[in-house]
């Protein structure tokens, strides 16, 4: 018998995201106008 595990969602590591996240505010907003809140809060 062969049991099937279904593939699992992997969600790219923290350190990635937040700074994709901070990058993109950053471009957008300018790097003086964003703060640890605002890329916490997005």
């Amino acid at each position: 018998m062969v049991v099937e595990i279904p593939p699992t969602t992997q969600r790219a590591p923290a350190k990635g995201r937040i700074l994709e996240t901070a990058n993109v505010l950053f471009y957008e907003d300018g790097i003086r106008n964003v703060g640890v809140d605002l890329i916490i809060s997005a």
